[in-house]
């Protein structure tokens, strides 16, 4: 747990200054005041079911949390040149009070914390009762802005924070959205697959068919020339028959195989246009 202790010891007309005063001949009287805050990372309201039941009358709902990371206890005593002091419980105008500085993007996380809830600043002061502070942000740089709340009273300060149920839709709708063009890419990615085969086992069974129907012919040929050979020859004639692969062949695969790659791009831009519309 940390701890940090801040006082602060200023003439009666330096404070007029500050919060744009105007002097009082009652300010004679005044040594001098002190300021004091003391900042706990650590909120012991988080564990008090009396705090919290009255935090819930005060706030006339029950779905927040107490923020049990900042606690700021702040007090402004004025001391007399009589010896006695006063502990003043708020101001005309409002002080401030820096809390945490916190990064836009954190990539631990989906999205900042500060993104996912809408925060409230409250100060418990005297006599159990609670009023509401200003919740300000000041930005430090392009990545980083400091969270401050602006009071008039003087108490015990801390932070309430409730669920930004917009902003968690919206995260949930772009997470659903991610998914479902997720699945329409790996659909788009099988059906292209299966085209794609369907063509290249069509390309080979055109090639086939053709070296086929050249293989007929060519039988028909040597039975043909066989046939004519006997009529001259008593002695049989054994032929070997061989399939021979001329350059036309290749040059009917490849115009098939052409083809066949014109159509899977023409298939391929119809189903990215139909997926990913």
């Amino acid at each position: 747990m940390m701890l940090k202790l801040q006082l602060q010891k200023i003439t009666k007309s330096v404070y007029n200054k500050e919060f744009q005063l105007e002097d009082d001949y009652l300010d004679n009287l005044i040594g001098f005041l002190q300021k004091k805050q003391l900042k706990v990372n650590y909120n012991y309201y988080n564990l008090s079911n009396a705090q919290r039941s009255m935090l819930q009358i005060y706030l006339n709902r029950s779905d927040f949390e107490i923020n049990q990371n900042y606690f700021v206890k702040s007090i402004l005593t004025t001391f007399l040149y009589t010896n006695t002091y006063i502990n003043q419980p708020q101001q005309q105008t409002q002080y401030r009070i820096d809390l945490t500085e916190f990064q836009y993007c954190d990539t631990q996380k989906d999205a900042p914390e500060i993104q996912q809830y809408n925060y409230y600043c409250i100060i418990h002061i005297e006599g159990n009762t609670y009023e509401n502070c200003d919740l300000l942000m000041e930005e430090i740089n392009n990545q980083s802005a400091q969270l401050y709340c602006k009071c008039k009273s003087f108490g015990n300060l801390f932070l309430i924070k409730i669920v930004d149920k917009f902003m968690n839709q919206q995260n949930h709708t772009s997470s659903n959205q991610m998914q479902e063009d997720q699945k329409n890419i790996e659909v788009f990615k099988q059906s292209y697959l299966y085209v794609q085969s369907a063509f290249i086992i069509s390309s080979i069974m055109v090639y086939y068919a053709f070296v086929y129907l050249e293989y007929q012919r060519q039988n028909e040929i040597i039975t043909d020339q066989g046939s004519i050979n006997r009529l001259d020859t008593l002695e049989p004639v054994k032929k070997s028959f061989q399939i021979n692969l001329y350059p036309g062949h290749f040059f009917v695969f490849k115009t098939s195989f052409q083809v066949n790659c014109f159509n899977i791009k023409i298939v391929y831009a119809f189903y990215f246009v139909i997926f990913l519309k």
